[in-house]
């Protein structure tokens, strides 16, 4: 009976299936569908912006797809968190796939504070390497318990900051003036491995004497039914999005390229500040405020010019044929002949009215316009 029960709560909130998740692996592995359809959130954004943990994380995978639907629908029908595995082989995996990505996000929230003077952002280092240890140890908490718990081990997040502290006071204190000069010496990769290293004690530490009791208790803590489709999809984008900007940061503003013209190396952000106060810059801006000015004096011909420029080529030619008084269909002889004629009809020496120029131009612009599109 109670197992018939557990298989009626599993059926009622969609029994989780070895093949749909095979073929989400399959065909969307690297963006990390197969997880996000076991309700895994945060690893699938993880993989998304990772190419599947690169490359090695989709490995891992395939050797492990039916032990994880196994999970979710264990946590599903029993309405429990699944126990906690220490296994040495799993362990293992866990603990390089937590170190690995908690250095690698470490290394994006710390290197995307802007540095730049220029900015003005007080203490950045300060502020980069306090980002740097909750991105880090939200990432291993995240991997360690696969992205089914909310919230985050404050013990990982402690010995991470205990481990940035560390770092100032050991390697740079002493080189530099204060504190926060000293803070420039954690942005290198062997500090992110370091700090990585330490989260990732703090959260096995917190795993094994439980003390996070509400916190880690598979035994007592209720598996909530995940959130709706859509929301869920929204907070996948949402953390998607997140990495991307975070890495988008790090490339503008503090990964250094080579200046050709000086020899030096530069930012894209300090090439975007020569750019917007060069003359060239100036003269740009300039005509697009003259341009601005004269449409606001000139409307109607403004919008006929932009309609002309989005009209579909098709159109454009059907309207060329109708001024020459033919359709598309007509040869280029019907071709050569209209344009003989209606040349001969509007030519300023045989046509005194008002908009015998005018038609005369509109002619020969039919004409060159079809003919050029024609030898295409």
């Amino acid at each position: 009976s109670s197992s018939n029960n557990n298989n009626n709560v599993v059926a009622e909130e969609g029994e989780k299936k070895v093949f749909w998740t095979v073929l989400r692996f399959v065909f969307g592995g690297v963006f990390g569908f197969h997880h996000f359809y076991l309700n895994r959130d945060f690893q699938a954004a993880l993989w998304a912006v990772s190419f599947g943990g690169f490359g090695i994380g989709l490995l891992y995978d395939l050797l492990f797809l039916t032990r994880y639907v196994q999970i979710a629908n264990t946590m599903l029908s029993n309405k429990k968190l699944f126990p906690f595995n220490w296994n040495v082989g799993t362990f293992f995996f866990r603990f390089l796939g937590q170190v690995v990505f908690g250095a690698t996000l470490r290394g994006f929230f710390i290197n995307a504070i802007p540095l730049d003077e220029t900015i003005g952002l007080p203490h950045p280092h300060v502020i980069g390497a306090i980002a740097g240890a909750i991105g880090c140890s939200y990432c291993v908490v995240k991997l360690g318990n696969q992205s089914y718990f909310s919230g985050i081990s404050y013990v990982a997040l402690l010995f991470a900051l205990i481990a940035e502290a560390e770092i100032f006071a050991r390697n740079c204190v002493g080189e530099q003036e204060n504190l926060i000069d000293a803070l420039s010496c954690n942005g290198d990769a062997a500090v992110a491995w370091r700090v990585s290293l330490m989260a990732t004690a703090g959260f096995y530490i917190d795993r094994y004497f439980k003390l996070s009791e509400r916190y880690f208790n598979a035994n007592t803590t209720v598996y909530k039914q995940p959130r709706s489709y859509c929301r869920r999809c929204l907070s996948y984008s949402w953390l998607v999005g997140v990495f991307l900007v975070l890495f988008m940061s790090m490339v503008f503003f503090n990964v250094s390229l080579v200046d050709n013209d000086e020899g030096g190396t530069t930012t894209l952000y300090k090439m975007f500040l020569e750019m917007i106060h060069s003359q060239e810059w100036e003269d740009a801006m300039n005509n697009i405020q003259s341009l601005w000015d004269y449409c606001c004096e000139h409307n109607d011909e403004c919008f006929n010019i932009l309609m002309k420029f989005l009209e579909p080529q098709s159109s454009q030619l059907e309207r060329r044929f109708a001024t020459l008084g033919l359709t598309p269909s007509a040869s280029i002889r019907d071709l050569k002949s209209a344009h003989r004629q209606l040349l001969a009809k509007y030519h300023p020496d045989r046509c005194f009215e008002d908009l015998c120029e005018e038609n005369y131009q509109a002619v020969n612009d039919a004409f060159n316009f079809i003919m050029a599109h024609i030898t295409e």
